[in-house]
């Protein structure tokens, strides 16, 4: 790593487990390590901050059952407000993962509800949601109703639609 690079690295679905992340000179990390589903690795979270950070970023909360991690930027947000930044990953529009889905978004919204009362927040991630014409998508998915759900609760901007309408944000290199 260069000193051009950023001072927040996030990774989801990094598929890491707590003993394979190596160290980098000049960072520290924090992580929420994957699930081994069926042998292979599942999930999992990296976020990797530059040392001179130490002290003024904390982790805040892991829920490693639902794929999000939060670290809070103290007095980073408005008005010298904490700042609370969530790296978020959710499973595949499966209908064997509807409970996990359903409980990711109940969780994740009662953190939001818990960290905007005293804080900025910024949620980021991999939420394994096709949301069609929404965001000039030629498809959708079963996740749709509930990441559509969680921006009308939380009233956040959704990015996608600003920076990337119809552009792909996901492409298949194995075909």
């Amino acid at each position: 790593i260069r000193k051009e690079t950023p001072d927040f690295l996030g990774f989801v679905e990094s598929k890491a487990l707590k003993t394979n992340i190596p160290s980098i000179a000049g960072y520290f990390h924090y992580i929420s390590p994957a699930n081994a589903t069926g042998g292979s690795p599942s999930g999992g979270i990296i976020e990797i901050v530059k040392d001179c950070w130490k002290g003024k970023v904390v982790l805040a909360r892991v829920r490693k059952d639902d794929n999000t991690l939060w670290i809070q930027i103290l007095g980073g947000g408005q008005d010298s407000k904490d700042l609370f930044i969530c790296f978020a990953y959710s499973r595949n529009a499966d209908e064997r993962y509807n409970l996990d889905i359903a409980r990711f978004y109940e969780n994740l919204s009662q953190d939001f509800l818990e960290y905007s009362k005293i804080g900025s927040i910024v949620i980021m991630g991999d939420f394994n949601a096709r949301l069609g014409s929404f965001v000039g998508d030629h498809n959708s998915n079963g996740s749709k109703d509930s990441f559509m759900s969680f921006l009308e609760f939380t009233n956040l901007t959704f990015l996608n639609k600003i920076h990337a309408f119809g552009a792909y944000t996901y492409v298949d290199v194995s075909s």
